[in-house]
C-alpha cells in the first residue's frame, strides 16, 4: 500500500482558485532536474497536402506551404511532481508544458475553459477541479503519456512515446486515471518486450518522485515524425505477413461504435460490396488480425475515425489508394492530412453532411451524419479509375 500524504499540497490552493495556465519555464522549476536530447536526426517535411474531394462535384485541391514540421526530441526530467486529474504541474501551479496536447503551430491552442481542464481532445476527458482527495506518493521512474483511453488515441498518441523506454527501460508509462490495461495495449508492447506492469494508471491526485516528461513523436493534426513512423513500422513487421487470401478491397465500418455514427451505412455498405469491397468491423478482430487486414489491402475506405488510424500499419509497396468518408465541418480530419502525406499518398475524401439537428455537435466529431449514396457511387467510380 503507498503513503497517501496529507490531503493539502503547497499548489493545491493554487491550483482550486484560478484558471489553469501553462509554463515552458522549465530552468526557473523547483522541480526541474534536466533535458535529455533524443540525438537521432529527424528530418522536417515541409511539403504541400493534395486533397480530391471525390463525387458528383469533384474537385482537387493543394494546401500550400503546410508544414509538419516538428520539434527535436527531448525527455525533461522532473522530481516529486504532482500529477492531477492526470496532468503534471510544477511547483508554482502551473501544467507542464509538453505534457499537453498542444504545439505552437496546432491548431488549437487553448486549453482553458472556466473551471474544467482538458486537453484539445477535450470531449474525452474533462475534469472539474476537486476537493476532497487523497493525495497517492509513488516512489520510482515514471513516463508521462498523454491520458487519452480511446483506441485509435493511445495508437497515435500513447504508444509513439515508446521511444523514450530506450533511455529508461525499467520506468512505467502513465496511462489515463483510474483507467484500464487493456489487451490491446498489451498486444502493441510485445514487440518492444514491454511487460503490463510496466504500464500505471494513477489516482487523481498522485506526487512522483521521478517524473519524464518527452516532447511528443506525434501530435495529433499537426506533425509526424519519423520516430513516430518507425515505432509503427516495428509493431507492424512484429505482426505482418502476406496471406495470398486476404481481401485487396477493404471497407472499415463503423456500424458497432458509437459516437460519429455513419446513419445510413448498411446502405452504403451495399454500395461497396457491388465494387468488390469486404466489409470489415476491426473492433472484433485482434490486433495481429488488424494489422493484416490492412498490410495485405490494395484499397481501403472507410469514415473516418480509429479503424482508419491503423492505416500506419500498411504496406506502402502494396497500398493503392485509400479513401476516407468524412462528415462536413470535422476539425480532425487534419490528422488524416498528415497520415495520407506522411506516407506520399493524396488524402481522398468524400463528405456527407451532418443533421440540422446535430450542427452544433458537428466539430466535436460526436454528431450523427449520413451520406449520400449517390454521391458515394460517382466518388467511387472516380477514385478507382
Amino acid at each position: 500500500m503507498l503513503p497517501l500524504l496529507e490531503k493539502k499540497h503547497p499548489i493545491l490552493d493554487t491550483l482550486l482558485s484560478k484558471p489553469f495556465t501553462y509554463s515552458k519555464d522549465y530552468i526557473n522549476m523547483y522541480n526541474f532536474v534536466r533535458s535529455i536530447h533524443f540525438k537521432q536526426p529527424y528530418q522536417k517535411l515541409l511539403s504541400d497536402i493534395i486533397i480530391k474531394k471525390f463525387g458528383i462535384h469533384y474537385h482537387e485541391q493543394t494546401i500550400h506551404n503546410n508544414y509538419n514540421e516538428h520539434p527535436d526530441l527531448y525527455i525533461h526530467e522532473f522530481k516529486n511532481v504532482l500529477l492531477y486529474c492526470g496532468l503534471p504541474f510544477d511547483d508554482n501551479g502551473n501544467l507542464i508544458f509538453d505534457a499537453i496536447r498542444i504545439y505552437e503551430s496546432a491548431p488549437v491552442k487553448n486549453i482553458i475553459s472556466g473551471k474544467f481542464i482538458a486537453s484539445v481532445g477535450n470531449w474525452y476527458y474533462i475534469f472539474k477541479k476537486l476537493k476532497n482527495f487523497d493525495i497517492q506518493y509513488n516512489k520510482g521512474e515514471y513516463i508521462f503519456s498523454e491520458c487519452l483511453s480511446p483506441f485509435g488515441h493511445r495508437l497515435l498518441e500513447t504508444i509513439t512515446q515508446f521511444w523514450v523506454f530506450d533511455f529508461f527501460p525499467n520506468a512505467r508509462m502513465l496511462l489515463a486515471p483510474q483507467s484500464d490495461i487493456t489487451e490491446y495495449l498489451c498486444s502493441y508492447c510485445r514487440p518492444f518486450s514491454l511487460e503490463k506492469e510496466q504500464f500505471f494508471s494513477p489516482g487523481m491526485a498522485c506526487i512522483f518522485e521521478k517524473l519524464y516528461i518527452p516532447t511528443r513523436s506525434y501530435m495529433h493534426k499537426c506533425y509526424i515524425s519519423q520516430a513516430a513512423i518507425n515505432i509503427w513500422r516495428k509493431i507492424r513487421d512484429f505482426y505482418a505477413y502476406k496471406k495470398n487470401d486476404s481481401p485487396k478491397k477493404v471497407y472499415l465500418s463503423r456500424k458497432y461504435i458509437s459516437g460519429r455514427s455513419l446513419i445510413n451505412e448498411d446502405k452504403c455498405e451495399e454500395l461497396l460490396k457491388k465494387f468488390g469491397f469486404s466489409i470489415i468491423n476491426m473492433e472484433k478482430l485482434s490486433i495481429c488480425e488488424q494489422i493484416n487486414i490492412i498490410y495485405n489491402a490494395e484499397y481501403v475506405a472507410g469514415p473516418i475515425g480509429s479503424a482508419m488510424h491503423n492505416m500506419v500499419f500498411c504496406d506502402e509497396t502494396l497500398i493503392k489508394s485509400v479513401l476516407y468518408l468524412s462528415p462536413n465541418k470535422f476539425r480532425s480530419e487534419l490528422a488524416y492530412h498528415n497520415f495520407e502525406r506522411s506516407f506520399n499518398r493524396t488524402f481522398n475524401v468524400v463528405y456527407g453532411k451532418t443533421t440540422t439537428k446535430h450542427d452544433e455537435k458537428a466539430k466535436t466529431g460526436s454528431s450523427p451524419w449520413v451520406i449520400d449514396t449517390e454521391n458515394l457511387r460517382h466518388a467511387i467510380e472516380q477514385w478507382l479509375v
